[in-house]
């Protein structure tokens, strides 16, 4: 069962008092087989199928219009469902552009810290050869050291030995000078 507010949106009318004037004005035709296909009711209006249809030929209006405002309404709905997936179209264009630049600056600060880790990479390698430089220069020093070392204790013990003749030379000459006068002459010692 159909009301006036249905009529009304199938004609797409405004206004329900032309909607119930013209079914006033066309009752008789619209029941004309002696069913009620149009009553009012405390409710309001009540049409059937059958009513609907001869309000349709009464009208001039036929399927093709039915279908037409409903492609129309069809064609409406598409049209903004268009604008919304134009707009999402839009929002997903400006954060795939903000992605970019984002990622354009991460490809920047890459770039920049593998530069960075290369200058670190050879400052690393500049320190270990100067370490190397300075290692091999300590082993040469204390390599010299220890030669030097080595002839130090090699001159200490030399001028012990010498020292120890020496002592022995001075031990010698005073017992030839405090030799008496015929083992001098013997060579008495």
């Amino acid at each position: 069962m159909f009301n006036v507010n249905d009529l009304m949106s199938r004609y797409d009318i405004k206004n329900s008092v032309s909607i119930r004037r013209f079914v006033a004005r066309h009752l008789d035709k619209i029941n004309s087989d002696g069913i009620e296909h149009a009553k009012q009711t405390t409710t309001g209006w009540q049409f059937d199928d059958e009513a609907v249809r001869k309000i349709d030929e009464l009208r001039r209006f036929s399927k093709i219009a039915v279908i037409e405002q409903i492609e129309s309404e069809r064609v409406k709905e598409l049209q903004e469902e268009n604008e919304n997936l134009r707009q999402l179209l839009l929002i997903a264009q400006s954060k795939l552009i903000q992605t970019q630049e984002e990622l354009q600056k991460n490809q920047q600060k890459l770039l920049v810290a593998e530069k960075q880790t290369k200058e670190n990479d050879m400052a690393l390698v500049r320190a270990q050869a100067d370490l190397e430089i300075e290692k091999t220069q300590r082993e040469v020093t204390e390599g010299k050291f220890t030669e030097i070392k080595n002839l130090l204790e090699e001159s200490n013990r030399r001028k012990n030995e010498l020292d120890a003749q020496l002592a022995e030379s001075k031990n010698q000459l005073e017992k030839i000078k405090n030799r008496g006068l015929l083992d001098r002459l013997f060579n008495h010692f």
